[in-house]
Formats: structure tokens, sequence, C-alpha cells
């Protein structure tokens, strides 16, 4: 069968599976090809990053889109038009087929446009020419799926029919920001959307008018499936549909209040960063949340004993638990004696990440730790081969991706710590460690190390120097 007698829905499903290098190859395939390519490839037009010239190449593609009136108006206010190829529209209505958008993109589109013409007033134009391209995509991409809010927005009570569609929210506005976010989600309010399924919000106390907007929107959805909240923070209403639950730098103080009943029957992630955790009555609730089966806990200093105690009485309540991720700015005896109280709770977890002890510390436990899936070895100064290799007979056999941390430099929460005179163990104690591990099911080791030769890529093992996957 000839490749052009393939059907629009085959086309879809082969040209969505390929990366986008491989993609520009299908637009000179042929005319059908072309067509059902070119709309994955406008989906999210900001995967292009980095070179500004491409950030022309979009702003001239969109620009070309705009009617005759459009084109006049901003003509007339200073903004330089591109000429037509062939004096023909483009063959394709590109603003129709996004599907994700991030308004500071917009912004940085008009910006790359007019910054090189020194003939022309930069700042007013550019907020013409923002202004202008914000109502072109908004209102001609018909198959929206997600908006990111990080700038300013110009059509404030403005109803775009689009929206309806939206599934995925995101909105965020340091103290450093000039814009306010409230004319932004009074547009969302506005809308209609109430299907979306995941809204992350990242709003500075400064901006207090947002408050009732986000509680707002929030209840109205009736899909929705993941909630991220930074600084701010209102008891959830009741949401049958909520599975995923997220606090960043929220200050739970004042929290006196209690979910409905119903959300926290369906919660299944909570994960709680850098938050002021003064009050027994949230960590209570979290204590409800029966259904809960991945727990992160991180940046926070264990100087008050009911978060000793809570983490106690989360393993005991909680039966489903299989994630547990906690993490403390500093080690100290009190956090020692947290891992010696939880760890024979730890029965069911199939993924654990505890704070960066030493390996030499944490070996009397593993003996607990016989359900894991996953583990990550932090290599110290002071370790040595022996205790390398009881480490790999401690592992459990039920170990499926296994992480190993050999790198001079230890990646604190602030700061780069350099691990001085630091010597990597060397590849014939990784092959004798290799081949000591008594795990059945064992599908990757990563490697993150500055030192090991190159001889340990000849091993069975995945190679990488970047960053270590947090979940695999």
């Amino acid at each position: 069968m000839s490749i052009n007698l393939l059907s629009n829905e085959i086309l879809q499903e082969i040209v969505k599976n390929l990366r986008q290098n491989d993609m520009f190859s299908c637009l000179l395939v042929s005319r059908e090809w072309c067509k059902n390519t070119v709309s994955f490839l406008w989906q999210d037009p900001q995967l292009v990053r980095g070179k500004c010239n491409k950030y022309r190449v979009l702003a001239r593609t969109y620009m070309l889109c705009f009617t005759r009136e459009e084109k006049k108006y901003l003509k007339n206010n200073g903004v330089p038009i591109p000429p037509a190829p062939h004096r023909r529209p483009p063959t394709f209505d590109y603003p129709f087929f996004l599907r994700k958008i991030r308004i500071g993109f917009i912004e940085r589109l008009a910006f790359e446009w007019i910054y090189r013409k020194r003939s022309v007033d930069r700042k007013g134009v550019i907020l013409h020419l923002n202004k202008a391209l914000q109502e072109l995509l908004f209102s001609r991409a018909q198959r929206l799926e997600s908006i990111c809010f990080d700038s300013e927005w110009h059509f404030a009570g403005r109803q775009f029919p689009s929206w309806q569609n939206l599934k995925i929210l995101e909105v965020s506005a340091s103290s450093y920001n000039s814009h306010n976010p409230s004319s932004f989600l009074q547009t969302i309010v506005n809308s209609s959307c109430n299907h979306i399924k995941i809204i992350n919000s990242d709003i500075d106390r400064k901006h207090k008018d947002c408050d009732s907007l986000l509680s707002r929107l929030i209840t109205n959805q009736r899909s929705l499936e993941e909630i991220k909240l930074g600084s701010y923070f209102q008891v959830p209403q009741s949401i049958n549909t909520l599975k995923c639950l997220k606090f960043n730098n929220v200050d739970f103080s004042a929290f006196s209040g209690e979910f409905a009943k119903n959300s926290l029957e369906t919660i299944e992630i909570l994960e709680i960063r850098s938050c002021q955790l003064k009050t027994e009555h949230f960590l209570n609730s979290v204590l409800k949340m029966n259904n809960l089966r991945q727990f992160t806990f991180n940046d926070h200093r264990l100087n008050d004993p009911s978060i000793h105690n809570f983490f106690i009485k989360l393993l005991k309540t909680i039966n489903n638990l299989k994630y547990l991720s906690i993490h403390f700015e500093y080690k100290d005896q009190q956090a020692y004696s947290l891992v010696e109280a939880i760890a024979p709770l730890c029965l069911q977890l199939e993924y654990l990440k505890l704070p960066s002890f030493d390996l030499k510390e944490l070996l009397p436990y593993m003996k607990f730790f016989d359900q894991l899936k996953y583990f990550r070895i932090d290599l110290d100064i002071r370790l040595n081969s022996t205790l390398f290799l009881q480490t790999a007979k401690e592992l459990p056999s039920t170990l499926q991706h296994l992480i190993i941390n050999d790198q001079k430099y230890l990646i604190n929460q602030r700061y780069r710590k350099i691990r001085r005179n630091y010597v990597s163990l060397g590849v014939e104690v990784y092959k004798k460690f290799f081949s000591t591990i008594n795990c059945k099911g064992l599908k990757s080791i990563y490697i993150c190390s500055d030192f090991l030769p190159s001889e340990l890529q000849n091993l069975n093992i995945k190679w990488q120097n970047k960053e270590m996957p947090e979940k695999i």
C-alpha cells in the first residue's frame, strides 16, 4: 500500500509518536502528510527556545494571519508588518492549531519582533503588538487545553469560547512582578471553564484580591484532579474528584477549619514543601486521607516534636502508602531518631527517599525495606569498598531501580557543596557490587559520577552524568 493512501487517522497516529525533528521531514512527503503534520507542530510553539531569530520567525508567521483591518490598525500604531509571500495569505490558520500557550511567551514574540526596529517607539509598539497577538491567538485557538499566566493580561472581562475546553491552568505572580492576576482569573471565571483537571497557582500574598477568585474557580470545577497552591491557602470545598494536593510555601498557622470528608477520601497524592506547620488541625486532616498512596514532605526543620509524632501516626494509620519522600534542611539527632522510629513501619513502601544520611547509618535499617522498588545511594567520603559491597547484599530482592550518586558535588538545598579529596571507588569495586546484587527484577541502574572511567560504560547499566531522576 502506498503511504499516500493512508487515512488521516492513521497518519495522525504515526505523526504524534515522532520526534519534532522528524516531523519536519513529514511536511515534504505529500499534501496530506503536510496537513496532518502541521497541526502537531503548531500545538505548542513554546518548544522553540533560545535563539531570538526563531522567535522572530514565529512572530512573523502569526502576524501574517492578521486580517486586513488588524494589520492596518497595527501599522497606524507604528508596528512593522511583514510582507506576505507572493501576496497570498498563509496556507494554514496557524493559531487554530494552538493547544498550549504561555502569556509571557506571547510578550516575548512581540519583544523580539520589535527589538531591532530602532526607528519606532519600542515600548508603545511592543504593547500594541502584544495585545494584538493575545487577541489573535486566544480568539482563533479552538482546541486550547493549557494556559500559563505569567505576564500582563489585556482583556479583563472578555470571554473566549475556546476556553471551555481548558484542562490545565497555571497562574504565577511573584512579589517583584508588576502584573496582577486578578483580571485574568476574573476572565477565567466568567468564561465558564468548569472542566479543568489541573490548577497550579503560585500567587504572592500581596495579591490578596485573588483569593476569592481562585476559591470560586476551584469550586466551579467538575473534574478537578490536581491542585498545587503556593502562598495562598483556603480550605478546599467539597471536590469528590480530587486526587492530588500540593502545597508550596504556605503558612498553615491560621488554618483552623476542616476539609470536606468526600474530598479527603479521594486524595491519593499529597506534597508539602517549605510550609509553616504550626497547627495540628491540618496534620489531623492528613491522617484522615485513607486512600493516600504518595506523600512528600520537604524542606522543613525538625524543631517541632509534633512533626516527629505526625510521621509515626501517618505510617500507622495509612495502610496504602507506597511512596514516601522526606527531606530535612539539616541532619541532626532528631532526624536520625525519626528514621529509626519509622523504619519498622515502612514494610509496604515501594518508593522511599530519606535525607542524605551516611550509608553507614542507614544500613542497619535496610532489613525493614523489603518491598522497595526504588533506592538511591549517596556515596560519602568516609565510605569504604567493604561497606559499599555490604550494601549490595542488603538490597531487597524486589528492587527495580537503583541510583548511585558518586559525584564530587553534593547538591544541597541552598548551595553547592564541594566534597574535597573525594576519590571514586573505581571500576573493580563496581564490578563486584553488580555481581553481588541479588535483585531479580532490577530494570535499571543509574550512575551519576564525575570520576568513573569509560570502562563502566561497557557494563550493563544506564549511564548519565546529569541530574538523577526523582522518580522512575
